[in-house]
């Protein structure tokens, strides 16, 4: 079983292209309640950065079914607490309590990534990977 699931999430990483990181969104977490640290809706790849673990990247305000959007907390030093827009949009069947929240959201450690797919109006399912590409579905 684990085989066959670490099988389907490399077939899904690898959707994307070359051409997706080299026009990667820089995205700078910011403090609860503020949008500075959103990922634009057209963005297949952000690269982020935090200053620490109260900050945070926030998911497009308008989740679409079927877009698929690779976060990268590029910091050497710093957790990454990536949330969803609102209090109704849901991660892994998770509410993150949206901008203004504090304290929640799925977290991504140093040098540790994840895999966004939108498969509802209100929903992302998160698949993330640490530097060696030991990928984990988070609860």
């Amino acid at each position: 079983m684990k085989s066959l699931l670490r099988s389907r999430a490399l077939l899904l990483t690898s959707v994307f292209c070359s051409n997706d990181f080299i026009n990667a969104q820089a995205v700078v977490a910011s403090a609860a309640g503020t949008v500075a640290g959103q990922i634009a809706a057209a963005t297949k790849v952000a690269l982020c950065t935090s200053a620490n673990d109260l900050h945070y990247v926030t998911l497009p305000a308008v989740p679409v079914p079927g877009t698929m959007i690779r976060i990268m907390n590029i910091d050497d030093a710093q957790n990454l607490v990536v949330q969803p827009y609102t209090a109704t949009h849901k991660i892994n069947n998770v509410a993150c309590g949206g901008i203004g929240a504090t304290g929640v959201g799925l977290t991504l450690g140093e040098k540790t990534g994840a895999d966004f797919y939108c498969i509802s109006a209100t929903e992302w399912l998160a698949i993330n990977f640490n530097a060696t590409l030991a990928i984990t579905i988070p609860a």
